[in-house]
């Protein structure tokens, strides 16, 4: 199992991010704070995203998520 953890600082000025295909799961709080952030491509084997992965990401507005996702936490 690969996994997008806490890797960026809060607030990160970072506009757009790309999950690699290698990450299944995007653990709490990685994104948080990044407020300029407003554009996600998440990888096409993620199959969990936990809780508050992306909160405080106030420039974020809409994520497409993949259907093979099976928990969203």
């Amino acid at each position: 199992m690969s996994y997008a953890r806490k890797l960026l600082i809060d607030g990160v000025e970072i506009a757009d991010v790309i999950i690699p295909d290698t990450i299944d799961e995007i653990k709490p709080f990685t994104f948080y704070r990044c407020y300029s952030l407003s554009n996600i491509v998440l990888s096409t084997n993620l199959m969990s995203i936990n809780d508050e992965s992306f909160s405080d990401c106030i420039g974020l507005s809409t994520v497409e998520i993949p259907s093979h996702v099976s928990s969203i936490s």
